[in-house]
């Protein structure tokens, strides 16, 4: 089967993007891991914030609900059109309600670098935001009932799904055997 000039097109800007962003990743001149870690973190958030949709805005620092908080995080994507965050000079806090996924970046794999991603997955897993439904919620299962009489079926009921927030991890460079033995409570 033969990939059409679309898939190719969209292939190719995929393949662009990601020679830029290893080129900036070897831009910093110095030697320290902080700084150098730092700069990949920020490359990766502004990568994101212009493929993902205006809503959702890319910030880093903790994610917070009334009883727990994230561990800091590299990468916080959140829903900026109906959310506020606390803004402080270089991160931020984030509502849990607001936050649909943390990614931790690495500049290399290792199992001591796998380990913290586990540790700070599970902080961020840790995070129940409020279980009530939400105005949103409320709306979808009005509209769900007065479709049912309008069309003279039986309200089938409205399926709500709790809050959940995504985590994620990328590692720059790694090596070729990705096998790792963790305690079993961090492996999902």
């Amino acid at each position: 089967m033969r990939k059409n000039e679309t898939t190719l097109a969209v292939q190719g800007y995929f393949q662009a993007k990601r020679k830029e962003l290893m080129a900036l990743a070897e831009l910093p001149i110095c030697n320290h891991s902080g700084l150098i870690g730092g700069h990949r973190e920020q490359i990766y958030r502004a990568y994101l914030a212009d493929l993902l949709p205006r809503r959702y805005s890319v910030g880093r620092g903790m994610v917070y609900d009334l009883i727990a908080r994230s561990k800091e995080a590299d990468i916080v994507i959140w829903d900026s059109s109906n959310f506020p965050s606390l803004p402080l000079l270089d991160h931020s806090f984030f509502f849990a309600e607001s936050v649909r996924g943390v990614i931790e970046c690495k500049s290399n794999w290792s199992a001591e670098q796998f380990q913290d991603v586990l540790e700070k997955s599970a902080a961020i897993d840790a995070i129940v935001p409020p279980k009530e439904p939400t105005l949103d919620d409320v709306v979808e299962t009005l509209n769900a009932r007065v479709s049912a009489l309008e069309h003279e079926a039986e309200y089938q009921g409205t399926l709500l799904v709790k809050h959940q927030i995504g985590t994620a991890a990328m590692f720059l460079t790694g090596g070729q055997n990705l096998t790792l033995t963790c305690p079993p409570k961090l492996v999902r």
